[in-house]
Order: C-alpha cells, then structure tokens, then sequence
C-alpha cells in the first residue's frame, strides 16, 4: 500500500541534490526573507553568501539574525562576488509549490479521482497587514497579493479559465485600504469550475482554511500553508481590538443557537 504513494511523495519532493546546491545572494530583506526564504535556503542545505536590500539597516538586522556573512552595500556588488553563483530576486512563493499542492497535483495526474471537476480554497483568518506599511495603504490588496497563489494553485492542476469572476470588499473598521475579502469564480471548459473564498478579518477566533479538489471517482482535500500558519484560536491585534467586549455585538438568545435537530424540553431554562 505505501508503494502507492512513493510517487506522489517523489512529485511532492523539494530535495535538493548535493550537486545542484551553488551559492546565493539575495535581493530583498523584507518579511518573506525573513521568516520563509532564508530558513528554507538552511533547511535544504544552501549556502547564501550574502544580502543586499534598499534598507541597508534592515539587511543587516536580517543577515545578523540568520548568520550570514555579509551584506552588499550595492546591486553592483552582487555579480563581482565571485562566490554567489545564483542571485535570488526575492518575491513571495507560489502556492502551487506548497507539498500539500504538489501532492495534489500529482494525484490529480494519476488519475486517482478520475476526471476533475471542482476545485475551491476557502480561507477565513485574520491577516494583521501591519508587518507591511505599503500592503496597509495600497488600493489593492487581497487579490493581488494574497489569493494570487490559490489562482496559481488552481492553475497549476486545472489549467487556463476562459473566464474569471471577481468581487471584494471592504469590513467595517478595517486598518488597510484595500478589499480583505474576496470571491472569485474560474470557468473552465466544459463544466470544471473553481471556486476562492477568502477572508483576512475572521474576529471569532477560529480561523481556518482548506482547500477540495472533486472529481468524477472521488475527492482530494487538504489545508493550504495559509492555514498551517494561522495558530488555531487566534486572532491578530487588529480583529482583537475590533471584536472586544465593549465593541462585540450582543450574542443572540440560546435557543438561536441550537444545532439542527436539537430540542428543548418544555419548561426547560433558555
């Protein structure tokens, strides 16, 4: 049974061989380098050999904090190192790299729910937008900064839409400028359709996020990295300064709330 899976596990592989490991320079100190880039170059054995960043503070903050050689004091510098082989131009990654996504794809391919016909992402967290000044002021945010890798993703195993559907908007008292939650409908040939549902002001505290691939034999489904990141319970200070006790809306009476099928005896306490 487990011979069964040693392809998908090969597809969904980020391995890198010894031979195929040169030396990295990096463009960009921001928060995706930080927190994702550099840990992954030490996690898959690389060698970054040193960072360059507008912020010449900040790049040397985040060269400190990861152990790193040096920092470039111009764009100039990076090709005249001699030891940096490669030069990472940083921009955030694409979600159909994600293993959960890569494992999809590749059942997908094998066959394994016959043919596809549905595929949807639904995300519902709160994203505290702070950590970037300029993402709290742009026009546009949720679309092209965030579902662009669920639209990649789904990309990646459906292929091209002929047609895309979009809608998104605001929440009253939101920091950031731009729309924080957004629907949008892919059309493929056919009848394959997909489906994005993503919202970053979730003021409950229980945030989640999932994704479903249906197809004519059966159905594949997994959580994105987005939901990975999101500890469970929790909610960013924004949507907590939002949703305190003196902002929170009255909660309805009890029996509102009751399950479907459930009943009360008569005379029993609301």
């Amino acid at each position: 049974m487990i011979d069964v899976f040693a392809p998908i596990a090969a597809a969904a592989d980020l391995t890198i061989p010894p031979a195929h490991r040169p030396p990295v320079a990096v463009v960009g100190a921001g928060a995706i380098v930080d927190v994702a880039h550099l840990p992954a170059y030490r996690q898959a054995g690389l060698e970054v050999t040193g960072l360059f960043d507008l912020d010449a503070g900040r790049a040397a903050k985040v060269a400190a904090r990861h152990g790193m050689p040096r920092t470039y004091a111009s764009l100039e510098e990076l090709p005249a190192d001699e030891r940096a082989a490669v030069v990472d131009i940083v921009v955030n990654q694409q979600l159909r790299f994600d293993e959960g996504i890569a494992a999809t794809r590749a059942m997908v391919r094998a066959g394994w729910i016959g043919e596809p016909t549905a595929m949807t992402f639904t995300v519902n967290i709160c994203t505290d937008w702070s950590a970037w000044d300029w993402l709290v002021a742009t026009d546009r945010l949720e679309i092209v900064y965030h579902s662009i890798h669920h639209l990649d993703a789904i990309r990646s195993i459906l292929g091209d839409p002929e047609v895309v559907l979009c809608t998104g908007s605001r929440t009253p008292g939101q920091a950031a400028k731009g729309e924080t939650r957004t629907i949008s409908t892919l059309v493929f040939p056919g009848d394959v359709r997909a489906l994005v549902h993503a919202t970053h002001e979730n003021r409950t505290g229980d945030p989640k996020a999932s994704f479903r691939v249906d197809g004519t034999e059966g159905a594949i489904k997994g959580r994105p990295s987005t939901g990975r990141a999101r500890r469970a319970g929790a909610a960013c200070r924004d949507c907590r300064r939002r949703t305190s006790p003196a902002r929170r809306p009255p909660r309805p009476p009890r029996a509102a709330t009751l399950s479907a099928g459930e009943s009360r005896r008569p005379g029993s306490a609301a």
